[in-house]
């Protein structure tokens, strides 16, 4: 089974659709089980539903009162909502501020009911539930169901992930104080984006999966997090923009690379040299932007 897949046990599965560690609270999940903590379900956005009927709906009325309000996003067909949050109701669950993904009116039998940074869901009429990215179905709900060779508990697995990824997210969030603001640098009505290249990989620069963690001289050490595979001891590029317009482009080398979870996240470093002191104050200022 995919790393991504955290396999709770026969009736609950959570699955991660994060990207970075900036992601640190992008998890679905799948069915409702006692051993899935209060710590786990505020890091829970998605809840995919292929049958409201056969819902546990005291398990999910607790479950989900320790999901931030306005944050929740159930992801099912009109029918499944109107039956499950009928059901909510029932038990005394304001559903105002859940959020609802409805499968598209112009297809048949699947659906796509969800998109989020390459991840989508699929439903079948014989209530399969299909998770896809980048066109390659990595989880498929009656395949895991009776997968005899994947009954294993990933609860400690799920648990570790978590605990790093919200570790790696505070400490991408901490300003660092060897960056002093430089006034002028950044104007207000600038619009800046970053990006890290290497070959056909590449991944924007957001709050809590990145930080600099050191200059010497012309050079930043970084510091991001990723989904992606990014291969150490190779050159890359960074690219800084200001309202798409490129203002700075600049080499470097990725030195370093951790496994964070097999398959799901790593963590890297890499030392980025730039042209001279103006074109590296406005990327600290951008750092510093962002984490404000």
């Amino acid at each position: 089974m995919d790393k991504r897949v955290f396999r709770i046990d026969e009736g609950c599965y959570i699955i991660y659709t994060g990207q970075s560690s900036a992601d640190n609270a992008a998890f679905l999940r799948i069915g409702t089980s006692p051993k899935v903590s209060s710590n786990i379900q505020r890091h829970i956005r998605y809840i995919a539903v292929n049958d409201a009927a056969a819902v546990d709906i005291n398990m999910e009325k607790n479950d989900i009162k320790f999901m931030p309000p306005g944050n929740i996003k159930y992801i099912c067909s009109q029918q499944n909502h109107i039956d499950l949050f009928t059901r909510l109701q029932e038990n005394g669950v304001n559903t105002n501020s859940f959020g609802i993904r409805s499968p598209s009116p112009d297809m048949d039998n699947i659906s796509r009911v969800e998109f989020k940074k390459h991840f989508f869901t699929i439903f079948y009429d014989n209530k399969n539930i299909k998770i896809v990215t980048n066109e390659e179905v990595f989880f498929d709900l009656f395949e895991a169901r009776i997968d005899k060779l994947n009954k294993v508990n990933d609860l400690p697995r799920l648990e570790n992930l978590i605990k790093q990824l919200d570790a790696l997210n505070a400490e991408c969030r901490t300003k660092p104080k060897f960056i002093t603001p430089t006034p002028g640098v950044i104007k207000p009505t600038d619009k800046l984006s970053a990006f890290i290249i290497q070959d056909d990989l590449f991944t924007p620069l957001t709050a809590g999966m990145f930080e600099i963690t050191k200059i010497t001289g012309n050079v930043a050490t970084v510091l991001f997090t990723n989904a992606q595979r990014f291969t150490v001891g190779r050159p890359m590029t960074l690219s800084l923009l200001n309202h798409a317009d490129k203002v700075v482009q600049t080499n470097g080398l990725i030195t370093e690379g951790t496994v964070i979870e097999s398959q799901v996240m790593y963590k890297f470093l890499c030392n980025i040299q730039f042209a001279d002191k103006n074109a590296l104050a406005l990327f600290s200022q951008f750092f510093m932007k962002v984490i404000s």
